[in-house]
């Protein structure tokens, strides 16, 4: 989920409205798991009488309804944006035409990916081991007191039901997260998307130290999008779509800016305009929920959801991107400040609505009934999860940007060391 370069900095002006962007999708993934944790139930109900009504109406209803809950489209879009960030100051550097820096960067991120990742992950799933160990996840009880006699939650119960131990907590930071997340058990189950995004983030590097300077290029992002689906492999297409829109933005934005103003009269004023922002959005939106109506499906196992969700995540990066209404209020302070702390919520809240989240509703159910406590429940994880968010990014994903760095000189100070040293061996022979 996190990116490599930081495309907020202040300093560099560098596209705010889209950690603004990335910050709204770490909050839409928390509110899917407050639904499928407290309001599984409810919301069957509510779509049940939505479709009472008549099929246009109730389709757009229920996609309507159903957007914000879609946490696994939001996992798309995080794809797509790393694929956008890792590739952006490539290509800033190869428009200036500093080849070599661009390679070096290149390089070094790489060296730099996994610990950069690792520290986020280890303080994440050594918070959730500690709130096993000390008996404070709630799961089975929440279960029991919200479903329906025999209709219990696979959500609920299949979460967290294995005995805690530090060293499957440690292996999982440090190997199973990333390279085979198929072995259980899980602490932080939304980190089922490292592995792909630790995959994903060396694809682009070798993608881009390939051909990414090349004229050809486009005729590649082609070649490899088709390739990826051919390999059963169609999640990389998300990162391909991210280098391609970062691509367009750095080295032919103002090309394409000139190109729609020659079609289209008053682009400014189309851009600026609210109502348009408001509908595209909504248009966006339905198309999220509409794609949530599905039951959700494991990545790879449904390829034409696949394929939609890539194309939508790519859509709405351009479209927050296109819309000066929508950018200027994803670039705000709230939102950036939100994408800033993005990854320290998607790390740490799974744990905490099992826990915190479920003490408080299983302690106020009983005064307040289940509708009510599950809202203020709610209501109240989105400031505490927010707030265990800012902890984490002070605490685990801040150190890790020095910790990579410090990691890269390292090694590339051992390569010049074992280099020299191979070099006066020949000499020798």
């Amino acid at each position: 989920m996190k990116s490599e370069v930081t495309i907020t900095a202040p300093k560099t002006g560098k596209l705010l409205e889209l950690e603004g962007l990335r910050g709204l999708a770490a909050l839409f993934v928390v509110f899917s798991h407050l639904q499928f944790a407290f309001f599984e139930v409810d919301l069957e109900a509510w779509l049940r009488n939505v479709d009472l009504l008549p099929a246009p109406l109730a389709l757009f209803l229920t996609s309507l309804s159903l957007a914000p809950f879609n946490g696994r489209f939001c996992v798309w879009v995080f794809w797509t944006l790393s694929g956008f960030a890792l590739s952006y100051r490539f290509f800033v550097l190869r428009s200036a035409k500093s080849h070599a820096q661009s390679r070096a960067y290149l390089f070094e991120a790489a060296l730099r990916r996994y610990p950069r990742l690792l520290l986020p992950v280890l303080a994440a799933t050594l918070f959730a081991y500690a709130l096993c160990r000390l008996g404070w996840i709630y799961s089975v009880q929440l279960d029991r007191a919200i479903s329906l006699p025999g209709q219990e939650n696979g959500f609920l119960t299949g979460a967290y039901d294995f005995p805690p131990s530090l060293k499957e907590a440690l292996g999982s930071s440090f190997w199973t997260t990333f390279f085979s997340f198929h072995v259980l058990p899980h602490y932080d189950p939304p980190l089922w998307t490292m592995k792909r995004e630790l995959f994903g983030s060396f694809f682009i590097f070798g993608f881009l130290a390939l051909g990414g300077g090349s004229a050809w290029r486009w005729l590649a992002y082609v070649v490899a999008g088709i390739a990826s689906i051919g390999l059963h492999q169609i999640w990389l297409n998300a990162f391909i779509a991210g280098i391609v829109l970062c691509d367009l933005r750095v080295n032919h934005l103002e090309g394409l800016r000139l190109g729609l103003e020659l079609w289209v009269k008053g682009l400014e004023g189309i851009r600026n305009s609210r109502w348009l922002a408001v509908v595209g959005t909504v248009v966006l939106v339905t198309l999220v929920g509409y794609y949530c109506r599905r039951t959700p499906v494991e990545v790879g196992s449904d390829p034409g959801t696949d394929i939609a969700y890539i194309f939508l995540s790519f859509l709405t990066i351009a479209w927050v991107q296109f819309s000066w209404v929508i950018r200027r209020l994803l670039a705000s302070a709230p939102f950036a400040f939100l994408g800033r702390i993005s990854f320290g919520v998607y790390i740490s809240h799974f744990p905490f609505i099992f826990s915190a989240s479920a003490a408080f509703y299983l302690g106020v159910v009983p005064w307040l009934g289940h509708l009510g406590t599950a809202f203020l429940t709610a209501l109240l994880t989105i400031p505490a999860v927010i707030a265990l968010g800012t902890l984490f990014y002070y605490g685990a994903d801040k150190p890790s940007l020095p910790l990579s760095r410090w990691v890269a000189e390292q090694l590339l100070a051992g390569g010049k060391i074992l280099s020299m040293r191979v070099k006066k061996h020949a000499r020798v022979f």
